[in-house]
């Protein structure tokens, strides 16, 4: 079949030149992104429980190196299933799995996966954002490029992006939701690309000690994201829903990066660390560190709503403070009639964490929604 060049066909109408926008996310392959394989993605939450979450080990060939505090930028992708009933609804079958070569203009730098022969429905599966939040530069797009097929009524809705953008944030519509609402059947490859942004990295608290799990592990713990939208539809997160689905062995792009937490800089002193729920990661990550390094002045308040259901590592918890390494307060807010939350056990500590702040100079490192 005779690849296309974008460029080539862009050119053809209306002389239109396409550019992209470089994105650090969307690079395959190269020094930036690293590959890591899965080894667990196990459900830590009980099945009848409403909220899904996953304990998840990665596991790279290359030593790593990092701190307490510091995260790693995983990549996601659209699930296979979900791009082909999207390209089936919008009726972009005709072009979804003919080959084009994408060209740059002037001095853009193009992804290293768009650098080799494409597809539409392969660029959907692992590049384009479809069913992420629509933002202004797409609607404006998505305007100006199908203006001319609008009805009137269709034209003062999209034509105001700012109070559009805002209607899809609070109704939590998608692009996808966008595109099927709008007449977008007849849109050519270099203006689908053109309107729909790329797909960004989502980053998550690393939960373990290099001391630990070893230079080469990670693991992290993870709420799968679920929501109602405004039609009362049940939906899950774009990278959550794909990280729900990751097996054992499979491998994914990812990158370690540097945090906010400075560990450094509160080695030496006690530390009052305050954490709910997922929260715990960047917690146990350093109370880890610290137990390793023989530090015992650590104090945790932790939050979450039910014993047995979403106190996340809490076997480990109990053990560690067994043995002396840290004293432990527990907020099971959801456990009996009476709500309790970490405030609450602070409260209740108060002289405690007075003394500690104040004659000991304890850090406070705080988690979570609090």
């Amino acid at each position: 079949m005779e690849e296309q060049s974008l460029v080539d066909v862009a050119e053809n109408v209306n002389k239109k030149q396409i550019t992209f926008e470089t994105v650090d996310s969307t690079i395959r392959n190269n020094k930036t992104n690293e590959i890591y394989e899965v080894v667990k993605n196990d459900r830590v939450t009980p099945n009848d429980y409403f909220r899904d979450t996953r304990l998840i080990h990665l596991k790279t060939n290359d030593t790593l190196s990092y701190n307490p505090g510091d995260i790693i930028d995983i990549i996601p992708v659209n699930l296979q299933s979900e791009v082909a009933d999207a390209i089936t609804k919008l009726q972009w079958e005709e072009n979804a799995d003919k080959p084009f070569i994408i060209k740059a203009n002037g001095s853009i730098e193009l992804p290293e996966e768009w650098k080799t022969t494409q597809t539409l429905r392969n660029l959907l599966e692992k590049s384009l954002d479809i069913f992420g939040i629509p933002n202004l530069k797409m609607a404006r797009s998505l305007y100006s490029l199908i203006e001319n097929d609008l009805s009137e009524e269709e034209k003062t809705k999209l034509s105001d992006a700012e109070s559009f953008v805002k209607s899809c944030i609070n109704e939590k519509k998608s692009i996808f939701d966008v595109l099927c609402e709008f007449p977008t059947k007849n849109l050519k490859i270099e203006e689908i690309i053109e309107i729909i942004p790329t797909i960004k990295a989502r980053s998550y608290s690393i939960a373990s000690s290099r001391k630990v799990s070893g230079d080469n592990t990670i693991e992290l713990i993870i709420g799968i994201n679920d929501f109602t939208t405004a039609n009362n539809e049940n939906r899950v997160g774009i990278a959550t829903k794909w990280i729900s689905t990751l097996n054992p062995s499979e491998k994914i792009y990812a990158e370690v990066k540097e945090g906010v937490m400075k560990f450094d800089s509160f080695a030496d002193h006690p530390v009052i660390m305050i954490c709910t729920g997922t929260g715990i990661a960047s917690i146990r990550c350093c109370l880890q560190e610290r137990i390793a390094q023989g530090q015992k002045e650590n104090y945790l308040f932790f939050g979450f709503r039910h014993t047995n259901s979403d106190d996340y590592f809490i076997d480990e918890l109990k053990k560690y403070a067994e043995e002396g390494n840290v004293k432990l307060f527990l907020a099971a807010s959801r456990d009996q009639p009476e709500k309790v939350y970490v405030q609450n056990k602070l409260n209740e500590n108060a002289k405690l964490v007075y003394e500690l702040i104040h004659k000991k100079d304890a850090h406070i490192i705080v988690s979570g929604y609090i």
